[in-house]
């Protein structure tokens, strides 16, 4: 898990979810956040938008915060170089 601090006084966190929207993991999830009122943001590859695009609909309905973070989520170390970091598989 990650996490960053940001500057606040407040006592929050932000609650993200990735790689949906899922027919069937998806469904539920927004069902709980409706529940307790909780708003959540999704990042989105946008080919799985393209397949439910109702749920990103409801998403957006229900308050959430949606961001796409690529079409189709592919495997970005081995298509680009950045300086630090490495480029060995992990999984």
């Amino acid at each position: 898990m990650d996490y960053e601090k940001a500057q606040t006084t407040k006592q929050q966190i932000a609650l993200t979810f990735d790689d949906g929207p899922d027919k069937l993991i998806t469904p539920p999830i927004l069902d709980r956040l409706k529940e307790k009122g909780v708003p959540a943001t999704f990042f989105f590859g946008g080919e799985q938008v393209s397949y439910f695009p109702q749920l990103e609909k409801r998403m957006v309905g229900e308050g959430h915060i949606i961001s796409n973070h690529s079409w189709d989520h592919p495997e970005l170390f081995n298509t680009i170089y950045v300086p630090g970091y490495s480029t060995t598989k992990i999984y």
